[in-house]
């Protein structure tokens, strides 16, 4: 999930997270959004990597000529008490069940946690490359030899110690684009192809 940070964060805004800091402006990838008796927050990491929990107010969706999908990497519960206490969460798969420890903060010091998090940012982050680029791409603003020239990029780029975590079938995407020669006749319709996949 790609989010901007508007002009409404400060500096100051996040004071109950040590050392996090967000850039105005900038994009950031989100691996759980919940909300709890109205009040929304977005998981994501930082400029630093370091984790967080950001109020909504503090981010904008990204601006694209389409609605874009989550995968099916995500999933959604919903849960609600007797004392009318209720959270409604969606995240990456694997971090649903951790969600009371997640919502918790990171403060008790759980490596393990963090490990999962920053995972969920890596494959997501990956996810969100590749959609943004497609979208730009849909939208005009990038064009095709840029498109294939990035997709081959990442192909050759590839290995364990790279940020991005494709999965095998974004992989597959990216091997088609690059192998490519020229741009597709309808690209509304390309686009919505490859969306569907990742």
């Amino acid at each position: 999930m790609i989010l901007v940070c508007n002009d409404l964060y400060r500096p100051d805004s996040l004071s109950g997270i040590a050392g996090f800091a967000l850039t105005e402006g900038l994009r950031y990838t989100c691996v759980a959004h919940a909300v709890v008796n109205e009040s929304s927050r977005f998981l994501t990491v930082d400029d630093h990597g370091v984790i967080g929990w950001i109020d909504g107010r503090y981010f904008d969706t990204i601006e694209v000529i389409r609605a874009l999908p989550l995968s099916s990497a995500w999933g959604v519960a919903a849960e609600h008490s007797a004392n009318d206490w209720w959270r409604v969460s969606i995240a990456h798969r694997a971090l649903l069940p951790l969600m009371d420890r997640l919502y918790d903060g990171f403060s008790v010091g759980d490596p393990d946690l963090v490990a999962s998090v920053k995972f969920a940012v890596r494959t997501e982050s990956a996810r969100d490359a590749i959609v943004l680029r497609l979208a730009w791409f849909e939208g005009g603003h990038y064009g095709w030899t840029e498109l294939s020239s990035w997709a081959l990029d990442q192909l050759n780029e590839s290995s364990t110690k790279a940020f991005w975590i494709f999965s095998d079938e974004q992989t597959m995407v990216l091997a088609e684009i690059s192998a490519r020669v020229d741009a597709p006749t309808d690209t509304e319709t390309f686009v919505e192809g490859l969306y569907l996949r990742l």
